[in-house]
């Protein structure tokens, strides 16, 4: 069976990582996974110094094992340039907020939005060119999404700390 292939007697996981990932985004990799079986949730992880930026790995959870084992039997899966490796496993659940400063989450957010207003004064220019970057405006829509997911992110910790009284 191929590299990295469940033992059906002992997996009975429905979270399957995919290294080699590249750049695809969770809609790139949707459809090709979905053949498998019915997708619970998918996350392409970005890294933490820059969430625009990809890491190269993601985590994809199937209804039923079932499922999962379908793509982990595969082991191999083919998506443009990117040839990802399946693997058992996920990562465990994160809380929603760690503790950080609200001057930190500012410092975030005032970055993002900066990354977003260079984008914009670089996107026209390609446009009256008549050289649209598809990858600058995925960027702009990827910026956008990303700003509007961070502050529900901070709404929901501001939320929870005022619930629990556990404000600084």
């Amino acid at each position: 069976s191929p590299r990295g292939a469940p033992d059906d007697v002992l997996f009975n996981g429905t979270q399957v990582f995919l290294g080699g990932t590249r750049e695809l985004d969770e809609s790139d990799l949707l459809p090709h996974l979905e053949v498998f079986g019915q997708i619970i949730s998918l996350e392409v992880v970005r890294r933490a110094e820059n969430l625009l930026v990809h890491a190269g790995f993601a985590f994809v959870e199937y209804a039923t094992p079932e499922e999962a084992k379908r793509l982990l039997r595969r082991g191999v899966l083919q998506v443009g340039n990117a040839r990802m490796s399946a693997r058992a496993g996920g990562r465990a659940p994160e809380p929603v907020c760690s503790k950080v400063t609200l001057a930190e989450t500012q410092q975030l957010v005032l970055g993002l939005e900066r990354e977003v207003v260079a984008m914009k004064d670089v996107s026209p220019e390609c446009k009256s060119s008549g050289h649209a970057l598809p990858e600058v405006e995925r960027f702009l829509r990827d910026s956008i999404q990303l700003r509007i997911q961070v502050q529900e992110s901070l709404d929901d910790c501001a939320r929870g700390a005022a619930a629990t009284g556990d404000v600084d």
